[in-house]
């Protein structure tokens, strides 16, 4: 059955919400934005929290919830899309995160990537920005001093072009790119691949301005890369 308000209430005013680090609620297409953001405050141990799905999350809820929990060491957000940069500037002062994902937060924007250089800058290892097409080269230029980042999702960040390859190729911990459907194209992906030596694996899938020369010609270079592409629609 699928978690409402009341349900959620109840059990943040039990026992065990006080030792409770994990709690998952993804799906919670019921949870209101108020409901989530009146309870889950009082889970004071919380390291791992999944909001996935939860579409009725707003700015006021999630200020709420993050400002009690500056303590999460894993976020996830994936399809809270009525989320804002407003809501998200309490991410200055959450330091311990190392997993964030905002997969298909499309409102957000280069704003939210400033605010994590000022809080989670050494500690965070993987970030999924997968679909937010309001980041640009920007807010990757700002990001490139996440020191510990192993896994970057920019996945349908169209904005994303070759401006932002010498960014990413300072990435230096960086081990898992996904850059499909971006607007990366043939110089781009060569300086982000002779740029990080540590990188095992790479999505190149719907990078049109990506050939197939180029690709040919890097996995020839770095075998032990494993690179996903294809020929574009418009080739075949």
């Amino acid at each position: 059955p699928l978690v409402t308000d009341l349900a959620l209430e109840v059990l943040s005013t039990s026992t065990c919400s006080s030792s409770l680090t994990y709690l998952d609620l993804s799906g919670g297409d019921q949870l209101s934005s108020w409901g989530l953001g009146f309870s889950l405050p009082r889970f004071t141990h919380l390291r791992t929290l999944s909001l996935q799905g939860c579409r009725l999350l707003q700015d006021p809820g999630i200020e709420e919830v993050l400002g009690a929990l500056v303590g999460l060491t894993s976020l996830d957000l994936t399809e809270c899309s009525r989320v804002t940069d407003t809501g998200l500037e309490v991410l200055r002062e959450m330091k311990y995160l190392q997993f964030l994902s905002f997969g298909l937060c499309w409102q957000i924007t280069d704003q939210t990537l400033l605010n994590l250089i000022q809080g989670p800058s050494q500690t965070l290892e993987y970030l999924d920005l997968c679909g937010c097409h309001n980041v640009t080269n920007e807010g990757l230029i700002s990001i490139k001093n996440l020191s510990r980042l192993s896994q970057l999702n920019i996945a349908g960040c169209t904005l994303i072009t070759e401006c932002s390859a010498t960014s990413i190729g300072v990435m230096n911990s960086l081990t898992s790119l996904n850059l499909s459907d971006t607007s990366l194209n043939n110089v781009g992906i060569r300086t982000i691949v002779g740029s990080l030596s540590g990188l095992k694996e790479m999505n190149a899938l719907g990078c049109d301005l990506i050939s197939q020369d180029c690709v040919t010609k890097l996995r020839v270079t770095n075998p032990a890369l494993s690179l996903a592409w294809s020929i574009p629609h418009s080739l075949t």
